[in-house]
């Protein structure tokens, strides 16, 4: 009996060389970009010592609650670093312009313009994120913009750290799980300051793909006592 030229020709859906090339794309696209967002995350913290009081505060509070040790299903409790992260990348999206393919015809809203199936668009997320029609001074970092009662304020759409439905980032889990770890083991015995060579403002490498930090990023650590 004859296999059918159809499914003949189609191979197999996952090869080895696709499996290790998602693997590849997962580590190298998330540590990536888990060290940048960090980086700017204790930068930001360096500055707004009133934020990093409160991030200690909380992070001790869980802690107490879980007898001395967080474990996973503890960090679920921190909502104060929840909205620290979420700002951090509403003001630092790493991704600073998401690429899609259209997949059928849109017209788009109280515009004669149609966007045709086949075309490639391209959605700038940072200028959405700072745009102060979604978000009042946007270059003001304000985790309180991510209480929980102000989530319905923020417009379906202008906030995509990660992109959004089925193609979204392959590696946002793995950074948030990561970024969480890193960010209360370095409250939790540091305090993170500014020192004379840290800049007023971010500038950042525009030779690389992701949003980074030009140069070094200095800042002064202590332990806690």
């Amino acid at each position: 009996m004859s296999e059918d030229p159809a499914t003949a020709t189609q191979g197999p859906v996952l090869t080895e060389n696709i499996m290790v090339g998602i693997i590849s794309s997962f580590l190298s696209v998330g540590y990536e970009t888990m060290a940048s967002v960090l980086a700017i995350c204790l930068y930001e913290v360096a500055l707004h010592q009133e934020v990093q009081q409160r991030l200690f505060q909380e992070i001790s509070q869980v802690r107490k609650e879980a007898g001395g040790e967080i474990t996973f299903d503890d960090t679920k409790k921190l909502q104060f670093m929840e909205q620290v992260m979420s700002e951090t990348l509403r003001k630092y999206p790493v991704a600073t312009t998401i690429g899609r393919c259209c997949t059928e015809p849109f017209q788009m809203p109280d515009s004669p313009v149609v966007v045709e199936k086949g075309i490639l668009c391209f959605f700038p997320t940072l200028s959405l994120h700072h745009d102060p029609k979604y978000f009042p001074e946007p270059e003001k970092f304000d985790p309180d913009r991510f209480a929980p009662e102000n989530l319905d304020k923020i417009v379906p759409g202008s906030y995509l750290p990660f992109g959004d439905g089925p193609r979204s980032c392959i590696a946002s889990r793995m950074v948030l799980m990561v970024f969480k770890t890193v960010l209360i083991t370095m409250i939790s015995n540091y305090t993170i300051h500014s020192s004379p060579k840290t800049p007023k403002k971010l500038e950042f490498d525009g030779a690389r793909f992701l949003l980074t930090p030009k140069g070094n990023l200095w800042l002064r650590i202590r332990k806690r006592k």
